[in-house]
């Protein structure tokens, strides 16, 4: 009889196994670096139509010399009539800084879908369309900030 519950046991253990193999998500971590050169006092905007969930890119690792750094619901800048709404990332460096700046941006989710966006390089574009029937992909976008002097302002 103890043999018989033994046998038992571990065939259900290996039934419960097999099943949670099976319904394990995959999570595909996407890395990206986007170089942007900047004068001084001046305004980027990127559109982040490649995060296409409820919450877009959220920031993960916030900017360290900025007047402006958000994730915007272009419904807010944008006309009630325009088309689609979507998310862009704005960021405004610290009045007069000249230097480095580093912000990272992170979407995840099923939802995430792949766009064209023009800071990509086609490899990144068919890497995430490959990916994007996977569970789970995260994205995370270093943008990289490169703040000079504005030589038509002295």
């Amino acid at each position: 009889m103890k043999n018989k519950s033994i046998y038992i046991v571990a065939i259900c253990a290996s039934v419960l196994g097999i099943f949670s193999a099976c319904n394990r998500e995959k999570t595909k971590v996407i890395n990206r670096i986007v170089d942007v050169n900047l004068y001084m006092n001046e305004i980027y905007n990127l559109n982040l139509n490649q995060y296409e969930s409820d919450e877009a890119a959220l920031i993960s690792k916030q900017a360290n010399h900025f007047a402006k750094s958000e994730v915007v619901k272009q419904a807010q800048i944008r006309p009630a009539n325009a088309p689609k709404a979507g998310y862009s990332y704005t960021y405004t460096p610290a009045l007069n800084y000249v230097g480095e700046d580093e912000v990272i941006l992170t979407g995840e989710g099923e939802e995430v879908q792949v766009r064209k966006c023009g800071n990509m390089t086609e490899e990144e574009r068919k890497e995430l369309e490959e990916e994007k029937d996977d569970d789970d992909i995260i994205l995370n976008t270093t943008i990289r900030f490169h703040i000079v002097n504005n030589p038509d302002k002295n």
